[in-house]
């Protein structure tokens, strides 16, 4: 389980794409990569994102959740709505 929190990341939305860090290196994906989003089964707090190619350390992206609101995260919503119905 450490392992795990270790990897989660943290991100930064923008219009073009998501810029992601997990430890200290910052990357960035396109949201035509993203095959879906959601919230982690493992903890309430952290949101996952799928791409077209595996992330190390898990095939998933895991990160941080804003604060959610009554009707879920703003940045999962914000991430659905960019990659449209799949």
């Amino acid at each position: 389980m450490s392992l795990f929190s270790l990897s989660v990341a943290e991100i930064e939305l923008s219009d073009e794409g998501i810029r992601y860090r997990q430890l200290s290196e910052w990357k960035s994906l396109r949201f035509d990569e993203i095959t879906g989003c959601g919230y982690s089964k493992v903890r309430l707090e952290i949101g996952y994102i799928r791409l077209k190619h595996p992330v190390w350390p898990w095939r998933n992206l895991y990160f941080i959740l804003d604060e959610p609101t009554q009707r879920g995260s703003t940045l999962i919503a914000f991430i659905r709505q960019r990659i449209g119905p799949l």
